[in-house]
């Protein structure tokens, strides 16, 4: 028993909406060259640690690329080391100001094709620079932990650089995206405590707070979207 006291209800409102990933912790794995894919080793609905390779993509645009890193890096060091001999020959007066200043010249040349190259090869990501005998083959790795929402490969399917293989997203930081109705824009703030109960279980409660509230109105509904933040719940939502 307890002794009956009077207190004031809190104001409650009721929203509709759907579960979304954070921005920040979803990924789209991109193919990133033009070329084919052989290997595939993940499927929807899995869980990927960061690093894990997803698909392998066989390129000779890649091969060429990688080619042109190697030859340009040995022209640069070649030069250099000639640039190195002729400035000893120099100090010893047995070459002349002009065959040093070529020499140089030269060296600063390669090097900077060998700069242009490495760049354009950075372009295919961390990966690119990771090869052994076949210089066309590409891994693709996930960059987050992660479940998988969505996957566009299959063995053999040619892909382009802006090609999406793969949806990651992790759903331990979430958002509930309520659509609140203009009416009630007064009553809800940022950092208002939320229940979210979603319609897969209806018997379980997640607790999350108001982070963010839209700054414009969806003309013809009249809603703004509130962002509700839920963690730690990866294992129970679903995108969407």
């Amino acid at each position: 028993t307890m002794i009956v006291k009077q207190e004031e209800l809190s104001a409650t409102i009721d929203l509709t909406g759907e579960v979304a990933p954070d921005p920040d912790r979803l990924a789209r794995v991109a193919a990133r060259v033009q070329g084919r894919i052989v290997e595939v080793s993940f499927r929807e609905g899995d869980w990927i640690r960061a690093g894990t390779v997803l698909a392998v993509v066989e390129s000779a645009e890649l091969a060429h690329a990688r080619a042109s890193l190697t030859s340009t890096g040995a022209r640069a060091r070649a030069a250099r080391q000639n640039a190195r001999r002729v400035a000893d020959l120099g100090e010893k007066r047995l070459a002349s100001a002009q065959e040093l200043a070529t020499a140089e010249a030269d060296a600063k040349a390669a090097e900077a094709e060998a700069s242009a190259a490495r760049q354009s090869l950075s372009s295919y990501g961390i990966g690119a620079f990771q090869f052994s005998d076949n210089a066309a083959r590409l891994e693709l790795k996930a960059p987050i932990d992660g479940f998988v929402l969505k996957r566009d490969a299959v063995v053999g399917q040619s892909v382009a650089p802006d090609s999406v293989i793969a949806v990651i997203a992790d759903l331990n930081r979430a958002y509930f995206m309520a659509r609140l109705f203009e009416k009630d824009l007064a009553h809800v703030q940022v950092g208002s405590i939320a229940e979210v109960r979603l319609n897969a279980y209806p018997g379980q409660t997640l607790q999350g707070t108001v982070d963010s509230i839209g700054r414009q109105l969806d003309p013809d509904a009249r809603t703004v979207i509130a962002r509700v933040l839920i963690e730690g719940q990866g294992s129970v939502l679903k995108a969407g």
